[in-house]
């Protein structure tokens, strides 16, 4: 054994405890994958000076590295498993001079890093992707000189040491998705940084922003979703920033945008902007338009370029570079197409609940991708038909288009996906397909095939979903949400995320769609769950719709920092939320009673946040 190099025990199930490694000198990889009941890592490895890999992914009752691991200077890969389980790295973990890279992703049991894991000297990414539990990093992060990259996305992160300023090699931050408040003062000293992404990060406010125009090689700035509100003090100086994600509803003053500019996505509920560009403006709605105000032009070398919830959009007419156009929630009922976008290739249109009218749609004559999504008041598309270049065509929950243009001139056309658009019954000018039956309720997919005969077309028929997923926003953001969400998506499972917010109409639309379609539902439970009316109503359909299935659907409950006690309202967590809701949802109130005591007895499974 003593020149064994690569000890492989992967799918060892009946494993606890590792071997005594003394004799296993010369071992450069040891691979303990998906031991699934090893709990102890045999002391002895420290033994193994010249392991380069160790891989523990799937280990999920291993609680801890033994501290002996720490004498391992060969060391320049750690596998980590994902575990939902309290976890301890032994602060001898930060003598690990040859780690390359410490990927710590999806472990919600880790609360904190060892204080000395500044020692990771060589370490060029450090990730702690989802890792809830951790809430701050230690200073002597700033020792970490080789650090490339830094992903603390979607973690319980709340703040960045201002040790910060002495990684000099960082070129990319990530805090998307935290409880993050404010930039470090000393941000502005990391002056090789490129990217800087703080996307949802819903408590940032504008403490330090001043910092950040510093940063003279920023390329990618990413502040959507955020309470920062003074942009001007950043964007004057960031002469090389060619992304721009800035959204904001408390905007205070117009942004004055870099000519560096390629990608841009805004969103303001009152952006400024002025009415003079209005070729015909309608009266009966003119009157409801914000106060008249000049507005920087856009950057004329962008190249993509993404608007959301913004009333009156600024000028195009000079974005004569722009290949993708983006636009969500315009609330107006004409979307007006510039014949200046000339290079247009691809456009959305999305949520916007009162436009009527697309003009100078044909004007685009290199558009290849198309997509329509929820106008709600659309009634025809004029000049989809000479679209000559178009490659995918999408149109979603136009409930008020009746007929499509004759698409026979679109030989180019590849895909075509029409999802619940209810008065659509037929497509005219796809050849073979004059019959086909549209489905109403999933989504209809026409596809060209490439390689025989252009003209032959298949068609398909895709669920709506096959998990629905359902939550109470206000604690589980972020967390076993998005954990979960993702690897359904990772392993090819269709899921209904359930991001409504609470409202007290009946369930319908779209959402009576998702619930009546999936196989199973899966409720997580929180200590906010039982106070948000929205969330039981959905809860009951759940349940009545498993019900009526004779087993054919499945609920799912998991129990987030709630017992099974509190949702059988044998104690006053969910039982004082339902007092409340009695006084105003009334007899409703007993069936999410009954609903509750039915999910509970099904027990589930049990998760504490470790908050």
């Amino acid at each position: 054994m003593n020149k064994l190099k690569v000890l492989d025990l992967t799918g060892c199930l009946l494993l606890k405890t590792t071997p005594d490694f003394s004799n296993f000198v010369s071992l450069e990889m040891l691979i303990l994958a998906q031991c699934v009941r090893l709990t102890t890592i045999h002391s002895s490895i420290s033994k193994l000076k010249l392991l380069k890999t160790l891989n523990i992914e799937g280990c999920k009752l291993l609680w801890e590295l033994p501290a002996p691991i720490g004498s391992l200077q060969s060391l320049t890969e750690i596998i980590m498993p994902q575990n939902f389980q309290p976890f301890k790295l032994p602060e001898t973990f930060g003598n690990l001079e040859s780690l390359s890279s410490f990927i710590l992703d999806g472990h919600l049991g880790i609360s904190q890093l060892p204080s000395y894991i500044g020692g990771l000297v060589n370490v060029t990414r450090l990730s702690l992707r989802w890792c809830v539990g951790i809430k701050k990093l230690p200073c002597s992060l700033g020792k970490m000189k080789m650090l490339d990259e830094l992903d603390l996305s979607m973690s319980g992160i709340v703040e960045l040491p201002d040790s910060i300023e002495y990684l000099k090699k960082l070129k990319v931050i990530r805090v998307s998705c935290t409880k993050i408040k404010k930039f470090p003062r000393t941000i502005g000293q990391v002056e090789m940084l490129e990217e800087l992404h703080a996307k949802k990060c819903w408590d940032l406010t504008n403490e330090n922003l001043e910092q950040i125009g510093k940063l003279s090689n920023l390329r990618i700035l990413d502040l959507s979703y955020t309470r920062v509100s003074r942009f001007s003090m950043v964007l004057r100086y960031l002469s090389c920033l060619q992304t721009l994600e800035m959204s904001s509803s408390h905007l205070q003053e117009e942004p004055d945008l870099p000519s560096s500019l390629a990608h841009l996505h805004l969103q303001a509920c009152h952006f400024p902007s002025i009415i003079d560009y209005l070729e015909e403006p309608d009266p009966t709605w003119t009157n409801y338009l914000p106060e008249k105000q000049l507005i920087n032009p856009l950057p004329s070398g962008l190249s993509t370029l993404k608007f959301r919830g913004i009333k009156l959009l600024p000028p195009l007419c000079n974005l004569r570079d722009l290949s993708v156009l983006c636009v969500i929630e315009y609330p107006m009922p004409h979307f007006s197409i510039s014949q200046e976008l000339i290079n247009l290739t691809e456009l959305k249109l999305s949520k916007c609940e009162f436009l009527v009218k697309i003009p100078g749609l044909s004007f685009l004559n290199n558009l290849k991708h198309l997509d329509l999504n929820k106008l709600e008041s659309l009634i025809e598309i004029h000049g989809l038909s000479e679209l000559e270049s178009l490659l995918y065509f999408r149109i979603s929950h136009c409930g008020r288009i009746e007929k499509l243009p004759n698409l026979s001139k679109l030989d180019k056309l590849e895909h075509i996906e029409i999802e619940a658009c209810p008065k659509i019954r037929a497509i005219e000018g796809v050849q073979g397909l004059e019959s086909l039956e549209l489905d109403n309720c999933g989504c209809t997919i026409l596809e060209r095939l490439l390689d025989v005969s252009r003209s032959t077309w298949l068609s398909h028929k895709v669920p709506k979903c096959q998990v629905f997923l359902s939550f109470s926003e206000l604690e589980t953001p972020y967390s076993i949400v998005d954990f979960l969400y993702k690897d359904l998506i990772r392993n090819q499972i269709l899921v209904f995320r359930d991001d409504e917010l609470s409202f007290d109409d009946g369930i319908g639309g779209q959402l009576l769609l998702a619930l009546n379609d999936s196989d199973i539902y899966i409720p997580i439970l929180s200590k906010n769950y039982a106070s948000n009316g929205w969330c039981l109503r959905k809860l009951t359909h759940m349940v009545d719709r498993a019900s009526k299935s004779h087993g054919k659907k499945k609920i799912l409950p998991i129990f987030y920092d709630v017992g099974f006690d509190d949702v059988m309202l044998y104690s006053d967590l969910y039982k004082s939320a339902l007092d409340k809701h009695r006084r105003k949802f009334g007899n409703e109130v007993e069936e999410w009673e009954k609903a509750l005591r039915e999910v509970a007895d099904m027990r589930g499974f049990q998760l504490e946040s470790n908050r």
